[in-house]
C-alpha cells in the first residue's frame, strides 16, 4: 500500500499551475506546456525544458517534459509533478469547445490525475475561470 499525499501538496502544487497559467496567458493569451514539481522537502519548483526551438512542437514539449518529471519521481527528487497546458475541452452549453488550463498531476506511485479548468479571455486577456473538472481517482 502506498502513502497517500496530504492533499494541502496537491492543492499548492495545483495552485502554482494555475497562477503560472494566468501569468502566461495574460501576458500572450496562450502558454506552452510547463511543469512544477514538489520536492522531497516539500519545496515547490518551476520545471521548465528548452531545445533551442523558437516555436517547439507542443506535443514533443508534453513528451519530453512528462519523461523529465517522471524520471525525477524514479529518482526520488521529486513526490509529485505537475504539468501546465493549454487546451480545449468540450462546451456542453455552446455544443463547441472552450480553452482550458490542463493541470496534468503525477503522483509518485505513477498515478495520474487531470484537472481541467477551463477559462475565457477577457479584451485585456484576463482569464475568466470557470469550474474545475477532474479526471481520475483522487484518492
Amino acid at each position: 500500500m502506498t502513502a497517500k499525499l496530504p492533499e494541502v501538496n496537491i492543492d499548492s502544487l495545483r495552485k502554482l499551475i494555475i497562477d503560472q497559467a494566468t501569468a502566461f496567458l495574460k501576458e500572450a493569451g496562450e502558454f506552452y506546456p510547463f511543469g512544477a514539481a514538489m520536492d522531497k522537502n516539500d519545496e515547490l519548483r518551476p520545471i521548465g525544458i528548452y531545445w533551442g526551438e523558437e516555436h517547439p512542437d507542443s506535443k514533443e514539449m508534453i513528451d519530453r517534459l512528462s519523461e523529465a518529471l517522471w524520471n525525477g519521481i524514479v529518482r526520488g527528487d521529486y513526490k509529485m509533478a505537475a504539468m501546465g497546458i493549454d487546451v480545449y475541452i468540450s462546451d456542453d452549453s455552446s455544443n463547441g469547445k472552450t480553452s482550458a488550463v490542463e493541470i496534468r498531476v503525477v503522483h509518485h506511485d505513477g498515478k495520474v490525475v487531470r484537472y481541467y479548468l477551463p477559462y475565457k479571455l477577457t479584451s485585456s486577456n484576463d482569464p475568466v475561470y470557470g469550474q474545475i473538472i477532474v479526471e481520475g481517482d483522487e484518492n
